[in-house]
């Protein structure tokens, strides 16, 4: 009986081992597997905490784009009214010219009317001038020939 409790013990002792060296090649399997996920989970920590800080950069440049945008759209509608405001001023200053080239072409009608009237006066004041000069010099020949004929006449008497 005791060479059976030998082989019985022998053979619990294989069964033992057997079942250690599975045991030892499951933790194994366990710890490489553990050992994967840890790796794995630093990883994706890892990527956790850079999205987290893109997302916190694009946070803080999505509220410079807001604040741009609302810069932005103050300027626009400032623009808009500048321009608004100058296209007004446009079209004033366009009626004004338009009534002053309507002013201009009476005025520049009003000048011609007054050079013709001018170059008639002038012609005739050169034509009067002229009749003037032809009357006085009429004038003075006959003065002369009256002078003439009083100073034969003064002569014939004087004779006499």
């Amino acid at each position: 009986m005791n060479r059976v409790f030998a082989v019985f013990n022998f053979l619990g002792i294989i069964v033992l081992c057997l079942l250690c060296a599975m045991q030892w090649q499951v933790n194994s399997q366990v710890n490489l597997r553990a050992n994967s996920l840890e790796e794995t989970r630093q990883q994706q920590q890892a990527k956790l905490e850079e999205n987290q800080r893109t997302i916190k950069a694009y946070t803080s440049d999505l509220e410079d784009f807001r604040q741009r945008l609302s810069l932005s759209e103050t300027q626009l509608k400032d623009l808009d009214d500048k321009l608004a405001h100058e296209i007004a001023e446009r079209n004033q200053i366009a009626a004004e010219r338009d009534d002053l080239k309507v002013a201009l072409g009476k005025w520049m009608s009003a000048v011609a009317d007054r050079d013709k009237t001018i170059a008639q006066a002038r012609d005739l004041l050169q034509k009067l001038a002229t009749e003037r000069n032809d009357a006085v010099q009429k004038l003075n020949d006959l003065t002369d020939k009256y002078n003439t004929l009083a100073k034969q006449w003064n002569d014939q008497q004087a004779k006499r």
